[in-house]
């Protein structure tokens, strides 16, 4: 059992409820303050089968929660969250587009829409974090 989980509760978890649990995740994170990314992508169930979340799948529950995008755009403006940052419409500009960037790269992406680009988002940092899980 790790972090209190077992494994044998995401053999009857489906991926529709994986998904939630992923883009829960930073809304999770600031609630709970005792528990890391990483130890919350554990949690989610992700893991298990991570091929079966797409973005699609993610995109579809940011579409039915769409508060849940707030969390991902604070994760990724925080400090040292050097990966990739999801900046939604800039109040001051004319634009309407959502802004992904990774800033390794020094390239950007625009989006007509929050969840779908907090989707692209959201699937390439839990990548990032399984790498780090291993």
């Amino acid at each position: 059992m790790q972090y209190g989980v077992s494994w044998a509760k995401f053999e009857s978890m489906g991926t529709r409820e994986i998904a939630e649990a992923v883009c829960r995740m930073p809304s999770e994170f600031y609630e709970r303050r005792n528990i890391s990314m990483l130890g919350l992508l554990k949690e989610s169930g992700y893991l298990q089968d991570p091929d079966a979340v797409t973005e699609e799948e993610l995109e579809r529950v940011f579409r039915s929660f769409p508060d849940l995008i707030d969390g991902w755009v604070r994760i990724c403006d925080e400090p040292n969250r050097y990966h990739w940052i999801l900046q939604p419409p800039a109040a001051t500009s004319d634009s309407s587009d959502w802004v992904v960037i990774y800033p390794n790269e020094r390239k950007y992406d625009l989006y007509s829409e929050g969840a779908k680009a907090c989707a692209f988002v959201t699937k390439k940092k839990i990548e990032r974090y399984r790498s780090i899980i291993g």
